[in-house]
């Protein structure tokens, strides 16, 4: 019996073309990224921020994944939904206390961390901010975002971190408004 090639199709073996039969599985090479931003496959994720960009087999379907550092705080769904009608929320199955999941399909957004999950339209959404924030003296760097309520935008810190962050929380933001299809302005923050 003659080997395979790699990447030859076997009938009744979906993936032996892409790494042989009974081979270790090849590590996956994510694309390089500076700083402390890395791939889903990093084996120190939890000390950083990290993004997974995902599609289905829709092409109007996205996903971006954020695992934040210590220490960092995240706006309660449950006020948003109550202050903005055009934004429901709904329980969800929990996520790593950390962790925050956007993803949009079509015109429509869910925003999901915790047990929680918060949906709108990107229409009920006005802008995506990165804005550095004092309070009791100490500086801390926010992703803020601005929906439309009727008459008045009401302005959200969805997630607040250190200012030693500000490069991250940036990136993810950046990440989100292309998600969104919305500019980043940055207010107090380097870019």
């Amino acid at each position: 019996m003659r080997k395979q090639l790699t990447g030859e199709p076997v009938a009744g073996e979906l993936h032996t073309g892409f790494g042989g039969r009974g081979r270790r599985q090849p590590f996956p090479t994510p694309i390089q990224q500076s700083d402390r931003v890395r791939s889903r496959w990093s084996p120190d994720s939890q000390s950083a921020m990290h993004f997974v960009r995902g599609s289905s087999l829709a092409l109007d379907r996205m996903k971006e994944t954020f695992t934040a550092p210590q220490f960092t705080t995240f706006c309660s769904p449950q006020s948003i939904a109550r202050n903005i009608g055009s934004v429901s929320h709904g329980e969800e199955a929990p996520l790593e206390q950390s962790i925050i999941e956007v993803e949009r399909t079509g015109s429509s957004v869910r925003w999901h961390q915790g047990g929680s999950a918060l949906t709108f339209s990107l229409e009920a959404l006005a802008a995506v901010e990165v804005k550095s924030v004092e309070h009791g003296g100490k500086r801390f760097v926010a992703l803020v975002l601005t929906f439309n309520s009727g008459e008045e935008a009401l302005r959200y810190r969805m997630i607040t971190s250190h200012a030693s962050e500000a490069n991250l929380l940036r990136r993810f933001a950046e990440r989100i408004g292309h998600l969104l299809s919305l500019p980043v302005t940055l207010e107090g923050v380097a870019s």
